[in-house]
Order: structure tokens, then sequence, then C-alpha cells
């Protein structure tokens, strides 16, 4: 458990850093040193990417953390050698399917504008560049070494953004250059993870020969790509699909207010890193009772610190709206229905990873894939008549009913839930505060009162947590955010 504090709190500081990094990015020099258009281009580029991820890691970023381990033996040796005979097989078929298959998949991401004529490349380019390096980073994390990858993750391609818009500020950099030299940071990320191995005790070693592919680990990493592209098409399609249907500066819009809610996911993001790999040793064991304890705590905790941010965040949106250029206003809704969906996250704590590294993954894939196709439909449907705010709405439907689908699988599975009596008290303390705080008398002027009222806000929220004793869960929580 010690390992576990240590990581999640470094852990927590760097995704901190890197979401400061990101909000810099995405709220001022995005917003500030491009234009509408050439930002929407970019969203779109990085969403695009992030969806065939995926399909191009083929699986076995998840594939790693269950079936290797943290020995030397030579059945792991074996496992290696199968895994990259697996991706190397793997990505040739790929590469023949995309290029035989170039028209249907120019078809596919057809898009309303000029601007994003000849970004398919680029999409794969990236694409690839973040599936190699989630599959280094789950090598990692099987060994317990999790700071370095986030590091790289959270902080690397975030700073080396901010540097690239800067020298933009100055250069007048065109938008093709700006693109190639973002795709040449996530390459360096990955050869950066590559050197890492190299100077620490994470010795990547393959048996010699050649070995039969393995039935089980093939239909799991077949089914982890399955799983994987319906869970990210959750939360990209919506950029993805208004690229399509409207005008792609409304891209740029849309993420900005994502951006802003994704902040919430901070606690959880920080506690993946480590808890998805004792989760895993957990259903090894088959330790059921710790398991079940894991949950519930995991759950209380993540969504104590991710509600807290909730609660300033939606208490303060004028105010952080009125810092953003005027064209970027009324965002409010989309924080409000995107933030929901964070929050929905951070209460199933580590069911996520339960269900993924458990026998009922394809249980979980099927139900995936039911609501990725629900996803798909209401995205359609909803944004040509509702526009950015449709999309929100389209994601946050999805999104609680995959949550509520989630649960039922949950309990049937492995009779687990998240839910305990603090957690329920914890989410009516945060209601309370956040339609009280919402009134008008609490409404920000100026910077000044703006400051004034995230500490009357955080005071009264710490306030209640310590009325009801919650002075263990508040230390806990501040490890989370990196605060301690």
């Amino acid at each position: 458990m010690q390992v576990i504090v240590r990581q999640t709190t470094y852990n927590s500081l760097l995704t901190l850093v890197g979401f400061i990094l990101g909000a810099l990015n995405t709220l001022v020099f995005f917003v500030q040193f491009l234009d509408m258009t050439s930002y929407g281009v970019i969203a779109f580029l990085l969403a695009s990417s992030t969806l065939i991820n995926p399909i191009l890691s083929g699986g076995l970023q998840q594939t790693i953390i269950k079936y290797l381990g943290r020995d030397t033996s030579k059945e792991n040796e074996k496992i290696f050698k199968i895994l990259l005979q697996y991706y190397s097989f793997y990505l040739v078929v790929l590469g023949l399917v995309f290029y035989l298959g170039q028209g249907i998949f120019k078809s596919l991401i057809g898009v309303t504008t000029e601007e994003l004529e000849g970004l398919i490349p680029f999409i794969w380019l990236l694409g690839l560049a973040m599936a190699v390096f989630e599959i280094c980073f789950a090598i990692s994390k099987i060994h317990l070494k999790t700071v370095f990858g986030t590091f790289l993750k959270e902080i690397f391609v975030r700073l080396g953004i901010s540097v690239l818009l800067l020298i933009h500020l100055y250069a007048n950099l065109n938008l093709t250059t700006i693109i190639v030299l973002i795709c040449a940071i996530y390459i360096l990320r990955v050869l950066l993870m590559l050197v890492y191995f190299q100077k620490t005790k994470i010795k990547i070693r393959f048996a010699k020969g050649w070995f039969p592919f393995r039935k089980d680990i093939l239909t799991y990493s077949i089914l982890v790509i399955f799983g994987a592209f319906s869970t990210v098409v959750f939360l990209e399609l919506d950029k993805f699909m208004i690229g399509r249907y409207l005008e792609i500066g409304q891209v740029a819009l849309y993420a900005v207010g994502v951006y802003i809610a994704t902040v919430i996911a901070i606690p959880l993001r920080s506690m993946q890193h480590i808890t998805n790999t004792v989760t895993a040793d957990y259903l090894k064991n088959k330790t059921h009772k710790e398991l079940d304890e894991f949950t519930k705590n995991s759950s209380f905790h993540l969504f104590l610190a991710s509600g807290f941010i909730f609660f300033v965040l939606l208490t303060n949106m004028n105010l952080i709206s009125s810092f953003l250029p005027k064209a970027y206003e009324g965002l409010y809704f989309i924080v409000l229905l995107i933030g929901l969906t964070r929050l929905l996250e951070a209460i199933i704590g580590i069911g996520n990873a339960v269900l993924i590294f458990s026998n009922s993954y394809t249980n979980f894939l099927i139900g995936a894939l039911v609501f990725g196709i629900i996803g798909v439909y209401l995205n359609v449907s909803i944004i040509p008549k509702y526009g950015i705010n449709g999309a929100a709405l389209a994601t946050a439907l999805t999104l609680f009913g995959f949550f509520l689908f989630k649960l039922v699988l949950l309990w049937s599975k492995h009779k687990i839930h998240p839910f305990s009596l603090n957690l329920l008290k914890s989410i009516i303390m945060l209601t309370v505060l956040i339609v009280i705080f919402s009134m008008s008398v609490f409404s920000a002027k100026s910077l000044l009162w703006g400051l004034l009222k995230v500490i009357i806000e955080s005071g009264a929220f710490f306030m209640l947590c310590f009325k009801l004793k919650w002075i263990s869960s508040i230390q806990t929580m501040l490890r989370i955010l990196g605060l301690r």
C-alpha cells in the first residue's frame, strides 16, 4: 500500500502540473495565438488520432498488464515474444487494410471544410505514436514504475506544445508546420520511454525462436481493441462528429468546454496508473473481500476529490469565461454535463478495472459496443439540431446509460458495488453546496472576489468534512490531489 500511496502522490502532482499546462494551452495559448479555425483543425486531429489509438495499439496495453508479471521467468519471456510476433503481424495487416481502403476511410471522416484535407497521414502517424507509448507505459506499470511514464503522459506533450505555441507567436508558423511538430513531440515521447527502459531495471527480454500464438492472449487482445475503442468513442466521438456536421471552429469551442470539465478527472487519472495493476493482482489472488473494500474506499475518496473540483469549477464559470475571448462564451451547459459524466466515473472507482481485468470483460465489451452505437446515433441525431450543446447532451446520456450498465455488471458478476453511506453523504453535501454558491448573491464580479469566493467555498467544504468526521478522508483526498 505504501507503493500505491507514494506513487499516487507523485502521479497526482505530475497530473496536476499537466492539467495546469493543459489549461494554459487550451484556455490561453490556443485561443489567443490561433484563430478558431486553426485550433479546430488541431482539436479535430487530436480527437481523430485518439479515436484510432485503440485500434493501432492492438489491445496490448491491457494484455500486458493482465498476462505479464514483474519476474523475469522464461514464461514471461515467451509471452513477450508472442506479443511481439502478434503486434508485428497485426501492424502489417492493418497497414494493408488502410492502404487498400483509403477511399472508405476518407469517406468515413469526410468533413465540411477544406482545412482538413491532407490530415489523414498525420492522424495515423499521431495515433500510432500514442499507441506505442501506451504499450511502453503498460510495461512500466507492471513493474510499478509509473512516475516517469506519468511525466511523459501528463506533462511532456503539453509542455512541448506550450513551447511550440510560443515559438509560433514570434515565428508565425503555418498550420502544417505546427501539425508536423506536434507529431514530432509525440514520437519523441516514445523514444524517451525506450531510453528510460535502458536506464532502469526494466528489461524487455524475448525468448528465442518462434512460438505459436496463444488463443487466450489473442482473444483477449482482440476484445481489448473493441472495448478500448468503444470507451474512447464516449470521450472523443463528440468532437469528431462536430467536425463533420458543424463549422470546424465549433470543435475548438467545444474542446475548451470539455477541457475545463476534464479537470474534474485529475484524481481518477492519478490513481489509475497504479490501481489498475493492484486491482489485477486482487483478481488473480481472488481476494474478494479486499477487492470489495478497495472498490468502496476508492469510490468515496475519488468522488470527494473530484466533487470538490466540480463544485469550485461550476460555481465560478462566469469568472472563468470572462478570461476567454468572446467567441468562447456560453460553456456552462457543456461543463455541467461533461462534468457530471466525470463524477460518474469517480463513483465507479476501480470498478472499470475490475470489469476489464476479470472474466466479465466480454460482457463489458458487449455493453461498451452497444452504448458506443447508441452514442453515435445520439450524436448524429442531436448535433445538427442543437449544435455543441447537443454534443454534450448526447455524450452525457450515453455515459449515464453505460454507468448504470457497469453497476449492474459489477453486482451480478462480482457481487461488489461502489456505494457506501459516506458516498451518499458526500453526494448530498456537494449538491447542497453547489445550489447555495450558485445563487446570484455569490456571483464573482472580479478576480479578487473570485479568489475570495473560492477560499470561502473551500472553507465551507472542509468544515463540513470535519463535522462529518472525514479527517482521514481529507488527508487521503489531498494525497490524491497531490497537495499533501
